[in-house]
């Protein structure tokens, strides 16, 4: 059943009219309904085609790797089936300082621990206004700790990061989970795992590329990412066909 199956004609046309403010996968749904019924008389036609405009731009930004960004990859391309991603400045940058400003808020947390501690163990009369701020700074140091766990497992995993591909071949480095040796397989061996907090595109049990709670524009990037690297696959199969 369709997002928008149970509105009536006219939710339809007052969705449509804030358009804009809807996710990728809403705006999808939200043509396929608009052309699975017989209405007439669209009362913004403008609208609907500004909705179609908008889909088509956003699907070529991911053709165009746009979106890769997201991932804190980049890419380099010298043809149609030969390119390479790699970890972009950006996302390593990104990693560099989530795990200094975890720092901080670690060391925030630390004074808070010990704001608490002497609330305790000193002899003024315990002060409420003190002992919830120290655990505001506690709180805050505990969320300096996730900080520092994901910016410093990001950068030690993509350290070194490459995935190539040469037309039917692919050539992949992630020195943390497979050491310094360079894998190197057929495109076809490459799949897509999904479950309910993270995508991940595989080669046999290897994560090659992971993302954590994705969204619809990252998943479809991901996913373009596969398309493309077995675009020289499917080009066979249609001369072939």
């Amino acid at each position: 059943m369709g997002l928008y199956s149970k509105f009536t004609d006219k939710e339809l046309q007052t969705t449509l009219s804030r358009h804009t403010k809807l996710s990728f996968i809403a705006k999808k749904e939200l043509k396929k309904e608009f052309l699975s019924r017989t209405i007439n008389d669209i009362e913004h036609p403008s609208l609907f085609d500004n909705l179609v405009r908008d889909i088509d731009l956003e699907q070529k930004e991911i053709r165009d790797f746009k979106y890769l960004g997201n991932l804190g990859l980049t890419i380099r391309q010298s043809g149609d089936t030969v390119f390479e991603i790699q970890r972009s400045l950006k996302g390593l940058l990104v990693d560099i300082l989530a795990i200094i400003v975890g720092l901080i808020f670690f060391i925030i947390g630390i004074i808070g621990l010990g704001n608490i501690s002497y609330l305790f163990i000193g002899e003024e009369k315990l002060n409420l206004f003190s002992f919830f701020m120290g655990i505001l700074l506690i709180t805050i140091g505990l969320s300096g700790i996730k900080m520092i766990i994901n910016g410093l497992s990001r950068f030690i995993e993509y350290l070194g990061f490459e995935f190539k591909v040469n037309n039917a071949t692919f050539y992949f480095k992630k020195p943390f989970d497979i050491g310094k040796k360079t894998i190197e397989g057929d495109v076809s061996s490459l799949t897509i795992e999904k479950s309910d907090h993270q995508i991940q595109l595989m080669f046999n049990d290897i994560v090659i590329i992971k993302i954590n709670a994705p969204n619809t524009v990252n998943t479809n990037t991901l996913e373009w990412i596969l398309k493309h690297t077995q675009k020289p696959l499917n080009d066979n199969i249609l001369e072939e066909s």
